[in-house]
């Protein structure tokens, strides 16, 4: 499976069998690709953190990025929002929930829960626990 995720300035990420690879600006770590003090990276470099994790898919919008598992799983890096500090590699948010899609905005993100859960969740991420800010059955 592959796709290419890209967005303003910031990053474009790819997933290429079991790898997610970013590329473009990465000054809130979007990319997750290292930590070093690093602008922008011109070539694509594989994201640090997922090896083992099957990715389904991906998705980056603002500053920040988001993958989910074959198993549901959410992973987000990036951006930290409020009080939180950035994220420079993926990180996996534990939830009861099993996701099946994602989406980013610029300063929020959309997830849709499997058919069992029959719910789309509106989220707020500290980058380290997920807030559920509306859940409507559908």
């Amino acid at each position: 499976m592959g796709s290419i995720i890209h967005n303003w300035d910031q990053s474009s990420a790819g997933l290429s069998g079991d790898t997610v690879y970013g590329f473009g600006s990465r000054k809130c770590g979007q990319l997750g690709v290292s930590m070093d003090n690093i602008i922008s990276i011109s070539l694509p470099q594989a994201t640090v953190g997922l090896e083992g994790v099957e990715i389904v898919s991906i998705d980056a919008n603002g500053d920040h990025s988001a993958a989910l598992s074959g198993d549901g799983h959410l992973y987000t890096w990036g951006r930290g929002f409020g009080s939180t500090s950035d994220v420079h590699c993926p990180r996996h948010l534990p939830s009861s929930l099993c996701f099946i899609q994602v989406a980013l905005g610029w300063n929020h993100m959309l997830v849709l829960t499997g058919v069992e859960q029959k719910c789309l969740c509106l989220v707020a991420t500290t980058m380290e626990s997920l807030v559920i800010l509306k859940r409507e059955a559908w």
